[in-house]
């Protein structure tokens, strides 16, 4: 049979997988063509090709239903484990190759081949021979199947336990987030009071324990040198802040302040705490008993509480106890001092002499101090002071008393009397004013108005005078008077715009031949609510000479008739231009 194969040394070989009997190498052997005769190419058996589908499992030759490749065995020589290793000298024209060493136990050449087994009875890893370029067959005989289905098959089996690797590795990175995302919701108040203060475990810290013999105290010191002192280390614990009781193993808060704000009689306490706490606070006077100002039950990191009925000039002392929510406390103590009594014995002073508009019937005393006080005037015809006017107790620095049901051309004695807050009163006398002489003249544009005091029909009564420095509008009409109700709606529009105005005042006078109630009637029904005097001797009527009406009187703030209207008003607006015409 002619040989289809050449050995790398030049051997002609029967198969493409076999030792060469020179240089011992396995193959496989280079392919040099079939031989022409038809005796060689009939002599061949053909062969089943197999995988090899697993490692470590025995060789079954009879699966592949032929006898298995000539076995090698007795060309080698068995001699023990223990015998030497023999090495076969080169065959003729192969001088300069490496001697080729014997196997020492029986070899099957498709076996070990499968196996990756070498010459010298090592195991060889696949990626070597796959390098290699070898070829891994359970039928060594078969010289057409390559290695590159199993190198396929374990690339296959390679990226799929990658991928299953990975995705065992993602599910359990899923799950540990997603039980840390549940700790920290359960827990939130605990963990974010570690992340603003994080301690370190105990197990973790360095411990302070001193191995026995070596006490620092004892330790030789070099010759010449002195001792210095010692510091011994501190628990691991954080350092507590001043004033502090701790716990072993807590760390308590730290307080900030506080911050107290003092007056006579009270103090307003303020402070801040490093994390969320509930207390009490609690003070005392100078030597007094302790005394618990507030009950704090909810956490909290700021806190501002108020003390009342405090005395005045006196030391107080404030003690703040804390605790968190781990039971640590914490407390602060700090004195503080309210202020001195600075009661108000100063009186009101008077601020230049007191004004007076007189009439003959009435009269308006003004006056100034210089601090806030009431009002109140006493007046009679001697310094004895024999009335007093109604007292105002507001508390003002410009005053204003309004007196009335005086006598003309009387001689008047007054006094001015304020009193402040406090009670210190002043009292400024030698004071005098003279009320008018009733006139029968006419009045006129640029003379005095005629003072007067009515009766309105609300039951009130009403002075020129106690109006004085304001504008006063007086109309004068009656109950039978058409153009004057006609006139009216025109006046209680003008009053709806300056009734709250302390510069104006709308008087309107009903005369004598007024029915009183058709006028309520009147006001009633149309809701006027200007004031309405009654002039029932229809005195003021012929003090003003009023021989028609309507007619209206326009006095300025000083009591001087500026301007007059004979006849009804045909607008509002009519009315605030007269007013706007003078000052």
């Amino acid at each position: 049979m002619g040989s289809h194969y050449i050995c790398k040394c030049g051997k002609p070989m029967a198969s493409q997988v076999s030792r060469c009997p020179d240089c011992g190498y396995l193959g496989p052997h280079q392919f040099v063509g079939k031989p022409e005769s038809a005796d060689d190419s009939s002599s061949e058996t053909p062969q089943v090709k197999r995988p090899v589908r697993g490692r470590g499992k025995e060789f079954n030759p009879e699966a592949f239903g032929k006898e298995p490749p000539a076995r090698m065995a007795d060309r080698f020589i068995d001699s023990g484990p223990d015998a030497p290793v023999e090495f076969a000298d080169a065959e003729p024209g192969n001088q300069g190759r490496p001697k080729v060493p014997f196997n020492i136990r029986k070899s099957n050449e498709a076996l070990d081949a499968a196996l990756g087994i070498d010459k010298t009875g090592k195991k060889r890893p696949r990626k070597d021979r796959y390098k290699a370029g070898e070829f891994d067959y359970i039928d060594k005989s078969d010289d057409e199947y390559t290695s590159e289905y199993d190198e396929a098959e374990d690339e296959k089996e390679g990226k799929g336990k990658g991928r299953g690797s990975t995705a065992i590795i993602s599910i359990v990175l899923v799950i540990i987030l997603v039980i840390g995302a549940v700790y920290v919701i359960n827990n939130f108040e605990e963990v974010n009071k570690w992340l603003m203060n994080p301690t370190i475990p105990e197990f973790f810290q360095p411990s302070t324990a001193i191995p026995p013999g070596n006490n620092p105290t004892q330790a030789q010191l070099p010759s010449g040198g002195s001792a210095s002192p010692i510091i011994e280390p501190s628990p691991a614990t954080a350092t507590p802040p001043s004033g502090s009781t701790v716990q072993p193993g807590k760390i308590p808060p730290v307080i900030t302040g506080p911050n107290i704000t003092v007056t006579e009689s009270s103090a307003k306490i303020t402070w801040n705490v490093s994390e969320p706490c509930r207390g009490n606070l609690f003070y005392n006077i100078e030597g007094g008993t302790r005394i618990t100002a507030k009950e704090i039950n909810e956490y909290k990191s700021y806190f501002e509480i108020p003390l009342n009925g405090l005395e005045s000039g006196k030391k107080y002392t404030v003690t703040i106890e804390m605790v968190n929510k781990d039971k640590a406390e914490a407390d602060k103590t700090q004195d503080f001092e309210t202020l001195a009594s600075t009661a108000d014995v100063t009186p009101p002073k008077l601020a230049g002499e007191p004004e007076k508009a007189v009439s003959d019937l009435t009269a308006t005393i003004t006056w100034k101090t210089d601090e806030k006080s009431t009002s109140v005037v006493k007046y009679g015809l001697s310094i004895g002071y024999e009335f007093t006017s109604i007292e105002d107790r507001g508390l003002r620095t410009e005053h204003s008393i309004f007196i009335s049901a005086l006598s003309p051309g009387t001689t008047y004695h007054f006094q001015v009397i304020s009193r402040d807050a406090a009670g210190n009163e002043m009292k400024e006398s030698g004071f005098q004013f003279v009320t008018e002489y009733p006139t029968n003249s006419a009045p006129y544009i640029g003379s005095k108005a005629p003072v007067f005091s009515l009766k309105t029909l609300d039951g009130g009564e009403v002075s020129l005078a106690q109006y004085r420095g304001k504008k006063v509008i007086l109309n004068f009409w009656a109950s039978w008077c058409s153009p004057c109700k006609i006139e009216l709606p025109h006046f209680q529009a003008f009053w709806d715009k300056y009734s709250g105005s302390n510069d104006v005042m709308l008087l309107t006078v009903a005369g004598s031949g007024s029915d009183i109630n058709m006028l309520k009637s009147i006001v009633a029904g149309s809701g006027y609510t200007f004031t309405v005097c009654l002039d029932t001797g229809e005195d003021l009527f012929n003090r003003y000479s009023i021989m028609s009406i309507p007619v209206t009187y326009f006095i300025d703030s000083n009591g001087t008739i500026r301007r007059m209207q004979q006849g009804m008003f045909t607008s509002p607006a009519e009315i605030e231009f007269v007013l706007d015409s003078y000052n």
